[in-house]
């Protein structure tokens, strides 16, 4: 998991990569390298919880779903920490789905006993980042999210 530097590499903004197989196990292993790159870079542990929630519901979801059909299928990731700001990029050569406008949206109104079981995923991550984004480059999913790590605080202040 070498780091990212970013555009030409010279970027001296602190970052983050890697690239695993469609394997749980080998996420989990990320998701531990995340939060030790999180918290070597002065997050919070509120915000690392917030954003290592989301990369694992998404990345869980491009393993089980978006890559199934593929015998072999890398998902990379990067991430820095820029302005205040935590940026994450997921990148797989998994079927087209943008999770953002193609997942149903959950009715929350419903009681809990009437709700489907499921679909809560992506409604949360969008409620825990600050922006969320897909974009189909040539024959990759790319998924952008976001967190300001300053509007953070102020929710862990309350």
């Amino acid at each position: 998991m070498a780091p990212r530097r970013g555009p030409g590499g010279k970027s001296k903004a602190p970052a983050f990569s890697c690239k695993l197989d469609k394997d749980l196990g080998e996420l989990s292993e990320m998701l531990v390298a995340l939060e030790e790159f999180a918290e070597k870079h002065g997050v919070s542990p509120l915000q690392t919880q917030r954003i290592t929630l989301s990369v694992d519901e998404l990345v869980t979801n491009i393993i089980k779903y978006g890559t199934r059909a593929l015998e072999h299928a890398h998902i990379h990731m990067w991430a820095t920490i820029a302005d205040g700001t935590f940026h994450i990029e997921i990148e797989d050569h998994g079927i087209p789905f943008d999770p953002f406008h193609e997942a149903p949206v959950p009715d929350t109104t419903l009681p809990l006993e009437e709700r489907p079981i499921g679909g809560l995923g992506v409604f949360l991550v969008q409620s825990l980042m600050t922006t969320t984004n897909y974009e189909r480059i040539k024959d990759r999913n790319r998924i952008t999210l976001t967190r300001s790590l300053t509007a953070g605080d102020q929710e862990e202040a309350q």
